[in-house]
């Protein structure tokens, strides 16, 4: 009990209001310096924000200084040698981090002190710092970065950078510095306007240092700043004679015991007009009040995203004096231009020039004048990362659509290929969305690019659909217009360099060649019969069998069954004798008359014209000798005849390809009778010239098809080319 009560008393001994002041400075002479040590220690790296260059940190800063007047005699206090005093009920050093993000400047919690008997103490707060840090990315995610916490304090940084330096005293103590607190302070009225005439202006010189430009919000239209806003002007009742109080001639008092003019941001954003006053006044023996409070500022600011994200912005910083108009607060400019010596540059804004002006403007509310200063921020935004992100995979995926008129129809993949590319971009549409401005006062340049290219590729949709569709008609759906043909298939083409093949070889060139590249030709002799050229000896006759279908072999075993023919085979001159010579005969064998070989030639003939003129039938032949010896059932019989079927009109294609790219003209040879071999029947004849012309006028919608792809591949290709060029150099017009 006895220790309690000496504490107590030891307490109110040291603070005593007559004894203590705790703005005073704890120096024994007042060229004396305190000596403060800082360390800090790192409890926790919280985060790192890339794109808003922020680190946020928990700290605690260890901080040691001597404070003389705060040492005692622990024999007189029942030997107690140390004091846990609150912070804020002593002087304590105004260490803040100057690369502070967020305004907090200040530590967090004000703990106790722990205060020694010989005057030594050791202050540790806990603080949560969200300090600017400039990241670099480039190596990301392998990245190491440098971030700097710088500390010091904040009205001796500015006694040495805006005042000159004051000779050295001999012998001065701090007592003096008490004592003059205690003077000028004793009849000091805050709220009272610092003029000796009531009708003289208060003269408050302004400027406003910039340290970083946090943040714009493009969707609420917001700046976020962080501000050190400068106010020098003379208190003629905060004046005193140096050679009074022991040569001082400064002395750093809290802002909140002084009068300060009410300068606020006209255009904030968030409600917060004033700054904040828990930082510190210079104040100068004539009367000269230097305040720099720092400050975050969120103003309004009106963004024009159509340029985005090439784009320039304008944004105004308004300040004045809230109630005092011109006549009892005139505001004086510091330079032309924002003071940006000390500007921490960030990744997403270039600033390109920062002027000030001064203002007298009368307002409908009132019929005093009041002046402001305002800075016209010209901000240019960086676009290297959204050039890297968005735009380039933009035209990627944009010109992938001109592709799409350069793939065959026939691949059928036109169609995926553009629904896959419009599925892509829609994704890529829906990632980006959260990184273009959502406004709806204008239309940013990247989202026209984004619709225009959406457009794009649904117009190749479309078209695609359209050319599929005429790729694939026929006689027997559609009509060839002759204005289609004159313009598709003859003017089209030589406009745009289109050569379509040739339908005959050129005659005396390059036959060795056409007959090595093809199984077999043929030829329209003088008496109009076609005639089968077979292919060189360098194939065998085996290879040459295969290269005629089984299906047609398979066909002149079963003959006509149907046709009912009477006439007689005659010196073994039909299907079904030369099947049976020719299976007899080695797979091998060379020559024209034998041989499975020679099975080709008569593959598909249902009669032949023989020398004597009479024909053989080989129906008879195979119903009398081959067919007798096997017996067939119904079913077997209905699957030949459908076997039967399918390789007639297999071999009457066939026929009709060889026969329309052996005539020069496409229609008029097919229909003479010299046309087509003699041994052709009439059915067969009428069969092969709708399937000759029925191939040609689907090779030439075919044809009309590729002609269309042709011109939207070159259309496409200027479209991209020239919307992309016009969209992208709108900012440099």
């Amino acid at each position: 009990c006895r220790c309690a009560d000496s504490e107590e008393r030891l307490m109110n001994w040291l603070l005593g209001k007559n004894r203590y002041n705790p703005l005073i400075r704890p120096a024994a002479s007042r060229s004396e310096r305190v000596p403060v040590k800082l360390q800090v220690s790192l409890a926790q790296l919280i985060s790192v924000n890339e794109r808003e260059q922020i680190m946020t940190t928990n700290l605690w800063l260890m901080q040691h200084w001597v404070d003389y007047r705060l040492s005692w005699d622990p024999a007189k206090y029942e030997g107690i040698n140390k004091l846990r005093i609150p912070s804020r009920l002593i002087w304590l050093p105004d260490i803040v981090l100057y690369n502070n993000a967020d305004g907090t400047y200040e530590v967090t919690v004000y703990t106790n002190a722990i205060v020694l008997f010989n005057g030594s103490i050791n202050w540790l707060p806990p603080a949560i710092y969200k300090s600017a840090c400039k990241i670099e990315v480039k190596h990301f995610p392998f990245d190491q970065q440098n971030c700097t916490l710088k500390f010091r304090s904040w009205t001796l940084g500015i006694s040495h950078r805006n005042t000159p330096a004051a000779p050295p005293s001999r012998g001065s103590c701090s007592e003096a510095e008490h004592k003059l607190f205690s003077v000028i302070f004793s009849n000091y009225n805050q709220y009272i306007r610092p003029v000796e005439n009531v009708t003289d202006p208060v003269i408050v010189q302004f400027e406003v240092s910039m340290s970083q430009l946090v943040k714009v919000d493009e969707v609420n239209q917001i700046m976020e700043t962080n501000l050190w806003l400068r106010h020098i002007w003379n208190d003629y009742k905060l004046r005193w004679n140096p050679k009074e109080y022991g040569g001082v001639e400064y002395i750093r008092v809290p802002s909140s015991r002084i009068w300060k003019p009410d300068i606020v941001l006209y255009n904030n954003a968030v409600g917060d007009f004033q700054v904040d006053d828990k930082t510190k006044a210079l104040l100068r023996y004539n009367g000269d009040v230097t305040w720099i409070p720092p400050a975050i500022f969120k103003s309004s600011c009106k963004i024009d995203v159509t340029y985005f994200p090439f784009d320039y912005q304008n944004c105004t910083m308004k300040f004045g004096s809230w109630t005092y108009d011109k006549a009892k607060i005139d505001l004086v400019l510091i330079g032309s231009t924002m003071n940006l010596k000390d500007f921490w540059e960030t990744g997403d804004w270039l600033i390109i020039d920062a002027p000030g002006y001064k203002h007298d403007i009368k307002y409908n509310c009132c019929e005093e004048i009041y002046t402001d200063i305002t800075y016209s921020l010209y901000i240019r935004r960086l676009p290297l990362f959204y050039t890297i992100n968005l735009i380039i995979p933009c035209l990627l995926i944009s010109f992938l659509t001109v592709l799409v008129f350069y793939l065959p129809s026939d691949c059928g993949e036109k169609v995926t290929l553009c629904i896959s590319v419009l599925l892509s971009l829609t994704v890529f549409l829906l990632v980006i969305t959260e990184t273009i401005p959502s406004t709806s006062l204008v239309i940013p340049l990247i989202g026209e690019y984004l619709l225009f290219t959406m457009i794009f590729v649904t117009l190749s949709i479309v078209i695609t659909v359209f050319v599929l569709n005429v790729h694939y008609r026929t006689p027997k759906t559609h009509t060839m217009p002759r204005w289609v043909r004159a313009v598709f298939l003859e003017l089209l083409p030589r406009v745009m360099f289109m050569i379509r093949p040739e339908r005959e070889p050129e005659q005396g060139r390059g036959a060795g060649n056409a007959q090595d590249m093809h199984p077999r030709s043929c030829s329209v002799h003088s008496s109009g019969i076609l005639q089968k050229q077979h292919k060189p000896q360098a194939l065998s006759n085996r290879q040459y069998l295969f290269n005629n279908t089984e299906l047609s072999n398979l066909n002149n075993l079963s003959g006509d069954l149907t046709k009912g023919s009477t006439s007689l085979c005659c010196e073994g001159r039909c299907n079904c004798c030369w099947y049976q010579r020719s299976s007899k005969l080695p797979a091998d064998s060379g020559g024209g008359g034998g041989g499975l070989g020679s099975l080709g030639t008569f593959t598909g003939a249902s009669t032949a014209k023989v020398s004597g003129g009479s024909q053989c039938s080989s129906s008879d032949s195979l119903n009398g000798g081959l067919m007798p010896q096997l017996p067939l059932s119904p079913e077997v019989r209905e699957a030949i005849e459908s076997v039967r079927y399918i390789a007639e009109n297999m071999r009457l294609q066939n026929e009709a390809k060889e026969v329309s790219i052996c005539q020069a003209s496409p229609f008029k040879p097919i229909l003479s009778q010299s046309s087509f071999p003699q041994f052709f029947s009439f059915r067969d004849k009428r069969k092969m010239v709708f399937t000759v012309i029925l191939l040609q006028v689907q090779d030439d919608w075919k044809y009309v098809a590729m002609v269309i792809d042709r011109i939207f591949l070159w259309v496409f290709v200027l479209v991209c080319i020239l919307g992309t060029a016009g969209l992208f150099l709108q900012p440099l017009l």
